[in-house]
């Protein structure tokens, strides 16, 4: 007989509740279930009890639920064993995907269904405008409109900070990267929220999640088709043009490779990075001690980045087929099996991070996996972390008596995918206005 475990799981302070196997089964495979601090007792208890898990749920089909770091970084590090061919992350439930549905949503050439070598083909020459060195040159940009954002915060009263402040940083940097115009922001923002939120009930509008999410990459994609194709043959050296004169042995890619490759970029670049920072003020704003750590000791800004992304995990899954049979722990893999990589519980595994459950800025090593690992490790991670860097120093330098108000945080509805906040009321209290040079 399986084992049940009591866990803190019900919203609203009921109190705990007796959950069995088959309950977290169906909160791995639901929409809401696992949201905020609420999933680390489950994942406690699965790493202890069965860390290599069948998990069936309300899902279409099963998969192999991965609990701990080193069974997940050795998945993720084995790209010939684990297979991308079914996409990144766990799909939003539905019925069996049809052949139509899929190329709707470009799972054919979507850079995150490609194993190498072609995956190694369609990156190499992106990865150039990514690296450390290439990422610092927008450190002087981004930092003015980190401060701009802060200046437009800092008023009396409430004041959102998902959509007062951490939304439009990212649509700023990357969306200007993009080329993309401003007044076709907004514009694209939704769409990319449709793809990283569909089971979200405020853009469903009845239709199912799958629905949503192919509706949401139908149109991001005939955008982005459009303005790359518009820009081949150009000279200049953008990102947004050297993706549209992409070529392989000599050709150009496709038309619908281009758009895909445009739009898997963009969706990607929109949603972890406002997710991260959100949570993460959130957290700075829950621990006090920790904000006056970074406040009087600027040096700690890459460090507290860090724990910030294994304490927020944005991203909270990694999906991978297997292409051969093989062995996980204890467990017999079979062929065609999906495996899952919890990034969630990996980040907070003790046999890899002392106190694991604590916000702890000054830990050092930081092997998180927020970013992923191996072949498909997140393409804008450099970026990213200017981005977390500046706005945590300069939020905490400006707002240091912020508090947190009624009724809270609201989580975003998409538990099994994405850690992130619809919603985050606070008071400022700034002691005096921002001037521009904050």
């Amino acid at each position: 007989m399986r084992a049940e475990v009591t866990v803190s799981l019900a919203k609203g302070g009921i109190g705990d509740v007796v959950v069995d196997w088959e309950s977290i089964d169906l909160g791995l495979t639901g929409p809401d279930y696992v949201t905020g601090d609420e999933q680390h007792e489950v994942f406690a208890f699965m790493r202890a009890e069965e860390p290599v898990h069948w998990t069936k749920g309300s899902h279409e089909r099963g998969f192999w639920s991965l609990t701990r770091h080193e069974d997940c970084v050795a998945v993720l590090n084995s790209p010939g064993l684990f297979s991308s061919q079914a996409g990144s992350q766990l799909p939003p439930k539905g019925p069996t995907p049809t052949p139509e549905y899929l190329h709707k949503i470009g799972a054919d050439v979507r850079l995150t269904h490609q194993d190498p070598p072609n995956h190694t083909q369609l990156r190499r020459p992106l990865n150039p405008h990514f690296s450390v060195p290439s990422s610092k040159k927008y450190r002087d940009g981004i930092e003015a409109l980190v401060v701009k954002l802060i200046a437009g915060v800092n008023r009396p009263g409430e004041v959102d900070l998902v959509e007062d402040l951490c939304a439009p940083l990212p649509v700023n940097v990357f969306l200007r990267l993009m080329d993309v115009p401003e007044e076709k922001w907004d514009e694209v923002r939704e769409l990319a929220k449709s793809i990283i939120n569909p089971e979200d009930p405020v853009r469903a509008h009845g239709r199912d999640p799958r629905t949503v999410q192919a509706d949401g990459f139908a149109a991001l994609f005939e955008y982005m088709r459009a303005d790359l194709m518009a820009r081949r043959g150009a000279s200049d050296t953008s990102f947004a043009t050297t993706l549209a004169n992409m070529r392989i042995d000599g050709e150009y890619l496709s038309e619908r490779w281009v758009g895909w490759m445009g739009t898997t970029v963009t969706a990607a670049g929109l949603e972890s990075t406002r997710d991260t920072a959100a949570v993460g003020l959130m957290e700075f704003i829950r621990h006090p001690d920790q904000a006056a750590l970074l406040r009087n000791d600027p040096s700690l800004a890459p460090k507290a980045v860090e724990e910030v992304l294994r304490f927020v995990t944005p991203s909270k899954n990694r999906l991978r087929v297997a292409t051969a049979d093989t062995v996980i722990g204890d467990k017999q893999i079979k062929e065609g099996d999906w495996v899952v990589s919890w990034l969630t519980s990996a980040n907070r595994d003790p046999e890899v991070f002392a106190r694991p459950n604590e916000f702890d800025i000054t830990r050092d090593p930081n092997p998180h996996l927020s970013f992923g690992l191996g072949t498909h490790m997140c393409l804008g991670r450099n970026v990213a972390r200017i981005e977390l860097e500046l706005i945590f120093q300069k939020f905490l330098a400006a707002f240091p008596d912020a508090k947190e108000l009624e009724p809270g945080p609201e989580w975003i509805i998409s538990g099994q995918v994405v850690s992130g906040l619809k919603h985050y009321p606070v008071q400022l209290l700034a002691d005096e206005p921002v001037g521009a040079s904050a």
